[in-house]
């Protein structure tokens, strides 16, 4: 579980106004809290965000947008997320601070439809928010920025799983279903713990193919606009 506490932003609270587009129409609201939310439409103590309202850009040293700037931000209880970038009509949350930049650190499991974790891999997918995953990353300390993040890219489709890759340190005979579960290289580089590959029967899930976003093409330091 990631610590909880204050993080050193560029500015201390101010609110995300992006345009989010997806299927249905998707508005932004700001809670009394400050976190800005996506939804269909706002709750009746919540405001609406105007997306022509001048949201703030957060850049890199070329004067490349990473994304706009958000008040600190929480999603399932994981805080600190500052900048939100528009990828493929939802919202990728990340750290960025005037010198670094990251997403979460936490494993990401890997689908397949196949029962060998072979052939294209997908990430669980469906909301329209969600964390730029980046192994190894940790934005509590001063190391360096995460170099690449991965995400559910587009389409979000349902399919049919028939294995999936776990990073654990678990051996891979009790992580899986007995029988299931064999010892497999890791599928991504920075992450770079024992995998899993276990097998499962005829699982049902919101996936998008795992796309890789290059943190490299942003050079420090960052700036608010």
């Amino acid at each position: 579980m990631m610590r909880r506490g204050r993080y050193w932003y560029l500015i201390a609270t101010l609110g995300l106004v992006a345009n989010v587009r997806s299927a249905g129409a998707i508005v932004l609201c700001a809670k009394k809290s400050g976190a800005v939310v996506a939804r269909a439409e706002c709750k009746r103590k919540e405001m609406q965000i105007n997306p022509g309202g001048g949201a703030l850009r957060v850049v890199d040293s070329k004067g490349e947008e990473v994304g706009k700037w958000i008040t600190p931000h929480s999603l399932d209880d994981i805080e600190d997320f500052n900048v939100g970038r528009s990828v493929g009509g939802r919202l990728l949350l990340l750290f960025v601070s005037s010198s670094r930049i990251g997403g979460f650190n936490a494993r990401l499991p890997l689908l397949y439809t196949n029962p060998s974790c072979s052939g294209p891999a997908y990430v669980e997918g469906g909301n329209l928010e969600d964390w730029l995953y980046t192994p190894g990353f940790d934005h509590w300390d001063n190391g360096p920025s995460a170099t690449r993040g991965y995400y559910a890219g587009s389409p979000i489709q349902s399919i049919t799983l028939q294995s999936y890759a776990d990073s654990t340190s678990y051996d891979c005979s009790s992580w899986c279903s007995p029988g299931s579960g064999a010892s497999i290289p890791s599928p991504i580089p920075e992450d770079t713990g024992p995998w899993c590959c276990c097998i499962v029967s005829g699982v049902q899930d919101d996936t998008g193919p795992l796309t890789a976003l290059d943190l490299t093409q942003f050079t420090p330091p960052f700036s608010v606009q």
